[in-house]
């Protein structure tokens, strides 16, 4: 039973979307790898519209999941808010993005 439990906190096994708004090109795709090499299980891009954005967004209803995904990342600023169609946590990376 224990095996089947996750943890509503842990984002590591929540849906999670990453979207390049304003970071270099491939900065998606290499979050997208990290996450992944972190124990994240379902980290997909989302193709959302690209704008001025000077800092990364964490978006999500979950704040203690939002903070660790932050700390995962090492930088962006999280806030509860709703974020890409079917994600649980949504990555909006901004220009503070470093290049992959």
């Amino acid at each position: 039973m224990a095996a089947s439990f996750t943890d509503p906190n842990d984002p590591r096994g929540r849906s999670v979307a990453v979207a390049n708004i304003d970071a270099p090109d491939g900065a998606a795709r290499a979050l997208q790898r990290k996450l992944q090499a972190q124990g994240y299980g379902n980290v997909w891009i989302a193709d959302l519209p690209r704008g001025p954005a000077p800092a990364t967004l964490i978006v999500g209803q979950s704040g203690v999941a939002l903070a660790t995904v932050q700390q995962d990342l090492g930088y962006g600023q999280t806030q509860v808010a709703g974020g890409a169609q079917g994600a649980d946590v949504t990555v909006l990376l901004g220009h503070d993005t470093p290049a992959p």
